[in-house]
């Protein structure tokens, strides 16, 4: 032992631990005594030396680590904890003279980690009786964020190794780019021109593969050190992968790759998969992106897809995943970790590296690709040596890649999104010119009966007309459809709206089960972290049905239970606004004024962002020429509401409307509902301002338009004409709170009455108190398009279910589980009161 024991009595304990993790299966090199790693949550990076750490498997690793053995010294508690963070373990236990102290450990250390003191005569009965979940595999399962259930979420901090990955990545990324950065510099500086950024990203793999190999004690490479030259460093490495090595001609370059990856920093606790990660990211430039074709999947999804496949279900001798269009085999690098997990956990490093290559297949059309899928695939496994099946071919049409279908219980991909260029399709004239469409056709066609799927798609997938047959074939295939729907910031470089598709249980009945997560903009870093996602709907469908639609309607039984609520198209007349039939950006000083001009009309050019518009940004339009279609001879000098025909946002706020009675023009940004009856300009506003309305729209639009067939449809709440005067006294009250744009609002006021608004027309809906809060949950999280923050409807941990008017009452406010008891005990006693009772009784005491 470096470290000291403090007494005998500490040193006994210490020697039981290690005793009681040996009898649990933590033995041999899994249960390694002094273990050296760096601290990546501290800005310096100090070395730091676990008294014994135990780990799950090999190789031994951050990811692989299930319990840290402390020794209690000149630091205690959560103090010494948290210098243990980085080391990767959830559990640990702290050894005292005369006890254990058991902890978690989370990201953020806190006496709420500690679970309990174990005495001496207590240690072995606890280890026994806790055996089932401390064993090695029940702990890498827990840390899986991919499979850990509710029970798992107390027993560890899943947001642990997410946070020590994030500082790994933000110390690696600076550091590798540096080496490139003043390589090139020097090169360029010697030779007069740049280096081939190829040659300089191969370098950089083999000088970071020799310090890892180093770090990680591989024979071969424990006697290199700092001082070694690089041709030495590369010769070693060479010889372990049986490969020549790369060079370029300036040595000066070549020293400073080698200085910046060996000098004061230690890869032996890092994760291939998170060293693979980085390696891609860092080392591909933007520009080495762009030159080779090289598309980005987050890891965070392809683990996700890889994880929520059934690969566990085939036998282990069966196991095979394809992925066509790999890239630089992020997918391929989720599956060998995946696979690895599955494995035996008496194999050696060889048989399971031979097990890998026999399982794992990457196809890809560009050469350069394939090779960082290759270095990707090797750092994710080291220390062995390469020897992946990655083929270079023309994925549309290989022979390789249909007998490798043939024989796959598992295809994952992130197909190119683009349609086929013209001079492109006579090479594929029996496929479809969408290529995400044209993949799935070439995997459908040679995929193995028993074949699962997991693949990254464009949202229109779920319902665009050139996906009907994809859509129809997959339901008749599967009986289990899984899409989850991702937010624009999941993939930095696309602007296109995604969703990841599994489908399983190949049956062919003629239902199929379509499930749709949905993860929203402000939840993207929980599912990147975590896999959480924002909510979940399901439906059964039959085949003829998906193949129309594959997406599933969010709020249904909201829905189901408005069916019968009057619609919007009942009570009002909607178009868009005016045309031109010349080009506004060219032509602006024929179509607008800025001041009254004959053949000129005051109107609206532009939509603010903002619900309600309470001054909007008038113009003057031109309406006795250039004019395209009939909108001009629409009633716009009577009272209306003017609504943004461009969603405002692609969350869950989509509609801005304001009423307007002063006779104004609309331009066809906006729509011009005339109301009819006694419905006034103004509650209609209200209404399409309102959560129902948002929520209608939300959920059957995609992120850009605001269709007229679908705002036709918007349900309306049932109001006496005193409501609708309630309303229009409440949003006249709001507009004064407001004021001018000029003048900052009352915030707080504001945000009441708006609330105000919100509540008096959901009473109208009638909702039960149930589906109201989730269609108030909809909004949880999302910006609402208002002059001031608006919040979100209820407290984060306000769990009852209490209609909104009754929520922002005076009488809620002051009220208390004593006064509603008292309440009920003057109604008469029947079950369903009783029930009722207890129900409002209980959230009050909450």
């Amino acid at each position: 032992m470096t470290q000291a024991f403090t007494s005998a009595g500490q040193q006994r304990l210490f020697r039981g631990v290690l005793s009681e993790l040996n009898g649990l299966g933590y033995g041999g090199a899994l249960l390694q005594q002094d273990y050296a790693f760096r601290d990546w949550f501290v800005s310096t990076g100090p070395a730091r030396l676990a008294p014994a750490a135990a780990f799950g498997r090999k190789p031994v690793a951050y990811d692989s680590a299930c319990f840290a053995v402390l020794l209690a010294g000149t630091k205690t508690g959560q103090e010494l904890i948290a210098d243990y963070r980085a080391l990767g373990a959830p559990l640990a236990f702290e050894v005292h003279d005369r006890h254990v102290v058991h902890w978690r450990v989370s990201s953020r250390p806190s006496e709420q980690d500690r679970q309990w003191t174990i005495q001496p005569g207590a240690l072995a009965r606890v280890f026994r009786s806790n055996a089932s979940d401390w064993s090695p595999d029940s702990v890498l399962r827990a840390k899986n964020i991919s499979l850990a259930g509710p029970r798992q979420l107390d027993f560890i901090d899943l947001g642990l190794i997410p946070a020590l990955e994030t500082h790994i990545r933000k110390k690696l990324d600076p550091l590798l780019r540096d080496a490139l950065f003043d390589a090139q510099k020097l090169y360029k500086k010697s030779a007069g021109q740049d280096a081939d950024p190829r040659e300089l990203f191969r370098l950089a793999f083999w000088v970071l593969a020799g310090k890892i190999l180093h770090d990680r004690n591989q024979t071969g490479f424990r006697e290199l050190d700092d001082e070694s030259s690089p041709d030495e460093i590369l010769d070693r490495v060479a010889h372990h992968y049986k490969e020549r090595a790369p060079r370029i001609s300036d040595e000066e370059a070549l020293a400073c790759v080698r200085d910046r990856l060996w000098g004061n920093i230690d890869f032996r606790n890092l994760s291939g998969d998170v060293l693979a990660h980085v390696y891609e990211n860092t080392l591909v430039t933007a520009e080495l992106r762009k030159e080779a074709g090289i598309h980005a999947t987050p890891r965070t999804v392809a683990e996700y897809i890889v994880h929520h496949l059934p690969l566990d279900e085939f036998p282990l001798s069966e196991r095979r995943v394809v992925e066509p269009c790999c890239g630089h085999a992020t997918f391929l690098v989720a599956a060998l970790k995946r696979l690895r997990e599955l494995s035996p956990a008496d194999w050696t490093d060889s048989q399971r590296h031979t097990y890998m290559k026999r399982r794992l297949w990457g196809f890809e059309m560009d050469s350069f690709a394939l090779e960082v899928a290759r270095l990707s695939l090797t750092l994710a496994d080291l220390p062995n040596p390469n020897g992946w099946h990655l083929e270079p071919t023309d994925v549309f049409r290989s022979r390789k890649l249909a007998g490798a279908l043939r024989r796959a219980n598992a295809v994952v991909c992130n197909p190119p999104f683009e349609a086929f260029g013209y001079a492109e399709r006579p090479k594929h004239p029996a496929l479809s010119v969408h290529k995400p469409v044209a993949m799935l056709e070439v995997v459908l066609r040679d995929l193995h009966p028993k074949g699962v799927l997991g693949f990254v798609l464009p949202r229109t997938v779920l319902d665009g007309r050139g996906y009907r047959e994809m859509r129809s074939a997959l339901a008749g295939r599967f009986d289990h459809v899984e899409f989850v729907g991702l937010p624009d910031t999941a993939f930095e470089h696309s602007g296109q709206e995604t969703v990841l598709l599994l489908a399983s249980c190949p049956g062919g009945h003629p239902t199929v089960s379509v499930c749709h997560h949905k993860v929203k903009d402000g939840d993207w870093p929980a599912f990147r972290d975590l896999h959480k996602k924002s909510r979940e709907d399901v439906e059964e469908k039959s085949v003829e049905s998906a193949s129309e639609n594959l997406g599933v309607l969010e709020l249904r039984e909201t829905w189901e239970y408005l069916a019968k609520a009057p619609r919007l198209r009942e009570v009002a007349e909607i178009h868009r606004g005016i045309e031109w039939s010349i080009p506004l950006r060219e032509n602006r000083h024929k179509l607008v004024s800025d001041t009254p001009k004959a053949g000129f009309a005051k109107g609206v050019l532009h939509a603010r962002k903002s619900q309600i518009l309470f001054e909007p940004n008038t113009s003057y339009l031109r309406v006795n020429k250039y004019q395209r279609g009939n909108a001009v001879g629409l009633p716009w000098d009577k009272p209306k509401v003017l609504l943004n025909t461009a969603a405002l946002s692609r969350g869950a706020w989509r509609l801005a409307a304001t009423a307007d009675g002063s006779g104004l023009v609309a331009y066809q940004n906006f729509h011009g509902i005339w109301p009819r009856g006694d419905w006034p300009p103004s509650v209609l506003a209200a209404i399409l301002n309102g959560p129902v309305a948002n929520a209608f729209v939300a959920t059957r639009e995609g992120k850009r338009d605001v269709k007229i067939r679908t705002l036709r449809e918007i349900p309306l709440p049932d109001l006496l004409p005193e409501e609708k005067h309630r309303v229009r006294v409440l949003v006249s009250q709001y507009l004064e709170c407001v004021g001018s744009l000029r003048s900052p609002p009352d915030h707080e006021n504001a945000s009441e009455l708006l609330r105000g608004i919100d509540a008096a027309l959901l009473r109208g809906y009638g909702l039960p108190p149930r589906l109201e809060r989730q269609v108030l949950d909809f909004f949880r999280g999302e910006r609402r398009p208002t002059p001031f923050d608006f919040g979100d409807y209820f407290p984060p941990d306000f769990e009852s279910y209490v209609p909104l008017h009754l929520y922002l009452s005076d009488q809620y406010r002051r009220s208390n589980a004593a006064s509603v008891r008292a309440a009920f005990e003057r109604l008469p006693r029947h079950d369903s009161v009783r029930r009722v009772l207890e129900a409002a009784v209980e959230a009050f005491e909450e």
